[in-house]
């Protein structure tokens, strides 16, 4: 009788902990405020990821219950084309994203698809979101310099 209610007890506490932990990181996720710098995650299974920047990571752990934390980014491999299933993973993030993206203003963001190696200029990071969700396309933030890189008969700015 008292192991049955020291277990409970054991599985009610971790329950709680594991919940609150997993709240922190959406919280933490939900505030976070994107500088658009690039960075590279690794998990506890030492597998490495490439993420739009530090809120990005905590997104991704948040929505995917993952454990990502930043890491060098030459241990990030340059990414390939999608294998069969990752665009559809990849399109559900960028509706998440469009979900909790409330901010429609906000500097011209730098687009890049490095997959397809397509640039464009987004008017913020918002509509980037919205353009990949619906698009289903991967484009993520880049500096501006990588825009300017692009022809001016080339440029498009998505409205």
């Amino acid at each position: 009788m008292h192991f049955m209610t020291f277990a409970t007890v054991t599985i009610i506490m971790l329950v709680f902990i594991w919940q609150s932990e997993t709240s922190k990181i959406c919280y933490k996720a939900k505030v976070c405020i994107h500088d658009g710098k690039e960075k590279c995650g690794i998990n506890r299974g030492g597998t490495p990821r490439r993420f739009l920047d530090s809120c990005d990571i905590l997104e991704y752990n948040c929505l995917y219950n993952q454990s990502y934390a930043k890491t060098e980014f030459n241990r990030c491999p340059i990414p390939t084309p999608f294998l069969p299933g990752h665009a559809k993973v990849i399109n559900k993030h960028w509706c998440w994203r469009v979900k909790y993206c409330h901010n429609s203003e906000g500097d011209k963001v730098c687009g890049v698809d490095i997959r397809r190696r397509q640039r464009k200029i987004f008017p913020n990071l918002c509509t980037m979101f919205k353009h990949n969700c619906h698009l289903k396309e991967d484009y993520t933030a880049s500096v501006m310099y990588e825009c300017s890189l692009i022809p001016s008969v080339w440029k498009q700015i998505i409205d």
